[in-house]
């Protein structure tokens, strides 16, 4: 690991923790470390845990998130246009407003998650659980979801 975005003896178990512990400043210094982590999670050799991550409004186009574990983070507002998620634990994440055109969601576990307000067009979905998911006013232009899940899911208007 670069050693000018996280020290190696910082996991990300210990960074949620902190940040849970610190309000304010210091705060936003681990909301970045959080940020610097996720961008590198692929490089890192896919061990991260990212559960409870806070990134929203971040800009993660095109971030290689394949096989991550991002239950509850916050991704609110984020940026993840052509993002590569297959396969991501997003269960009872918040992805609203999020930009996940033609992002890969391929078998991504959804559940619970909040998606409303997201632009999810031309995204793959193809056999993404998406049970209970909310799915409000999400542009789904040209989104692929064969074989999704949608048990439950909110699709209103």
């Amino acid at each position: 690991m670069n050693s000018s975005t996280l020290e190696p003896s910082v996991s990300p178990f210990q960074i949620h923790a902190v940040a849970q512990l610190l309000p304010g400043e210091p705060a936003l210094q681990i909301v970045e470390q959080q940020v610097s982590l996720a961008r590198q999670w692929a490089s890192l050799g896919r061990t991260e845990d990212l559960t409870d991550f806070d990134l929203s409004g971040r800009n993660l186009r095109n971030v290689d998130l394949k096989d991550a574990r991002l239950a509850r983070a916050n991704l609110s507002r984020a940026d993840l246009t052509a993002g590569k998620l297959a396969r991501a634990e997003l269960t009872a994440a918040n992805l609203s407003r999020a930009q996940l055109a033609r992002a890969d969601l391929t078998r991504a576990t959804l559940s619970e998650c909040d998606l409303s307000f997201a632009n999810l067009s031309y995204a793959k979905l193809e056999g993404a659980g998406m049970r209970h998911a909310k799915l409000m006013r999400a542009n789904l232009l040209g989104a692929n979801l064969s074989g999704a899940e949608l048990d439950g899911a909110d699709l209103s208007r």
